[in-house]
């Protein structure tokens, strides 16, 4: 247990001093796990919840380390593993510690993350786990609640305000991921209603900040820019779509020699 406490004191420290020197974070969060899986100090679904609470605490103020390293790391698949972890500890062992200061926090970028990536089945069953008078007054847990009323009353333009509202710096990632998904959404409704748009006007259906950040979405998505206009039609697709009105014509006039021959 003192390796572990001596371990987790440098990784508390190598933390909380800014910039994040981020490869020598993981070297210690590697060194904790092993240190406290080698004294039984990390719980599981079948361990139960007869561990030391001290072993508990530092189990879970690595995993909440983890978590937030993760997400500066843009790691999404890092932050669900150490999220999976860390809800046991917020969940099934919270009469055994304190609470964390944390705790909200994280809860509310587990939520935000799967409406970002539109796991919605899995964001209701998560809300679902919560305290109900929280999730009204908490400002982290009701951020992703907000957003996803947003998007169901489809007020995208709330949603793309809110990104410069958020309850914590770490929220930035997946807000970035949902409006990404929301302008992908806006899009497929644009190919589907238009065959030309203004360059003004996707600016301002998409949320786009300039012209040339327009030009470079438009760019990426195979969209034509004939002057200032965005045509959602490509080129094969317009020959497609003409008329060969000489070779109608050259049809005719053979099949009007054939009944000719006919008659």
């Amino acid at each position: 247990m003192d390796k572990s406490k001596s371990i987790c004191e440098k990784l508390r420290k190598t933390w909380n001093r800014s910039p994040h020197n981020l490869p020598l974070i993981d070297q210690l969060l590697d060194e904790l796990k092993v240190s406290l899986l080698e004294v039984s100090f990390l719980p599981t679904e079948t361990q139960g919840v007869g561990s030391e609470p001290q072993g508990l605490l530092l189990a879970r103020e690595m995993l909440e380390i983890g978590a937030m390293a993760s997400i500066e790391k843009r790691d999404i698949s890092g932050f669900e593993h150490y999220m999976a972890q860390l809800k046991h500890y917020y969940l099934d062992y919270k009469s055994l510690l304190e609470p964390s200061p944390y705790a909200n926090q994280l809860m509310g970028l587990n939520l935000l993350s799967l409406l970002a990536r539109n796991k919605l089945s899995d964001f209701h069953t998560e809300i679902e786990l919560l305290p109900p008078e929280q999730l009204l007054t908490d400002v982290y847990l009701c951020h992703p609640i907000h957003l996803e009323q947003f998007l169901m009353e489809g007020s995208y333009n709330k949603v793309f305000l809110s990104r410069d509202n958020v309850p914590a710096p770490y929220y930035r990632l997946f807000v970035d991921i949902l409006l990404e998904t929301v302008r992908e959404e806006i899009v497929s409704c644009i190919l589907h209603s238009y065959s030309t748009l203004s360059l003004s006007e996707a600016r301002k259906m998409l949320y786009v900040s300039d012209d040339e950040d327009m030009r470079e979405f438009g760019e990426k998505h195979g969209w034509v820019l004939e002057g200032n206009y965005f045509s959602f039609i490509s080129k094969e697709e317009k020959q497609g779509q003409s008329v060969p009105a000489m070779e109608i014509l050259s049809k005719c006039f053979e099949y009007a020699r054939d009944l000719e021959a006919i008659v």
